[in-house]
């Protein structure tokens, strides 16, 4: 229902910090594998991104920082 809300607000990518065997199954992927990177100081397999529309990532690089406390 998030990610449903989501794309109709128009946003393009949701990211997310979480447990990949979960989230991978919704098509959550690793930032660093769209050349996003964390600095947030977690394991990057847990820094997650799904594609809203598709493709809006692509060519893009950038870093990503959460603005809380873990």
């Amino acid at each position: 229902m998030a990610l449903e809300k989501a794309e109709k607000f128009g946003f393009d990518a949701v990211f997310l910090v979480g447990n990949p065997d979960f989230y991978n199954r919704f098509g959550f992927e690793e930032t660093v594998a769209k050349n996003v990177k964390n600095l947030n100081g977690l394991p990057d397999r847990y820094v997650l991104v799904k594609e809203l529309k598709k493709g809006c990532l692509d060519g893009c690089s950038g870093t990503i920082v959460f603005d809380c406390e873990f």
